[in-house]
């Protein structure tokens, strides 16, 4: 443990020979080590510095991440307005092609209305000049005389 305090919390420290099997056989082995106080001083600055790197590495760790899922939420706002305007731009062109249609059918009814009128008007024209040569015939033909009765007295004989 003193090493890696030493080396500032590095764990790959090689640690340094005891010669733990004599202490043993001289029954001298120490139960536990004691560190200096400039050392545990030295450890607490470390550590200190280190809490402050790593509070700030996180704060940064959130921040990048909060700013991906922005990016990321961005992105599918921006897919989601697209859609939208392509489905309005599919809606535009589905209502312009539904005038265009009723303005066809509505051309065709006002043809079939003026062919209608058209008929009738010559039907009627025709019935017109039908009327006026039978009565050009009419005064053409000589004008007969009635014949005038007989009086009652008349009709004996």
């Amino acid at each position: 443990m003193i090493g890696t305090l030493e080396a500032n919390g590095d764990n790959t420290t090689k640690l340094k020979h005891m010669g733990k099997a004599k202490l043993i056989r001289e029954e001298n082995l120490p139960i536990s080590r004691t560190a200096d106080d400039k050392l545990i001083e030295n450890s607490r600055k470390f550590l200190e510095h280190h809490r402050h790197v790593l509070v700030k590495a996180a704060r940064i760790a959130r921040e990048k991440k909060k700013a991906k899922e922005d990016a990321i939420d961005a992105r599918r706002f921006k897919a989601v307005v697209l859609k939208d305007e392509r489905m309005m731009e599919a809606e535009e062109k589905q209502f312009q092609a539904s005038l265009r249609r009723e303005e066809r059918i509505m051309e065709a009814e006002a043809k079939k209305a003026a062919n209608v009128i058209k008929n009738e008007a010559k039907k009627a024209a025709a019935e017109v000049k039908k009327e006026a040569m039978e009565a050009k015939k009419e005064a053409a033909r000589p004008k007969q005389r009635k014949q005038r009765r007989k009086p009652r007295w008349k009709q004996r004989s």
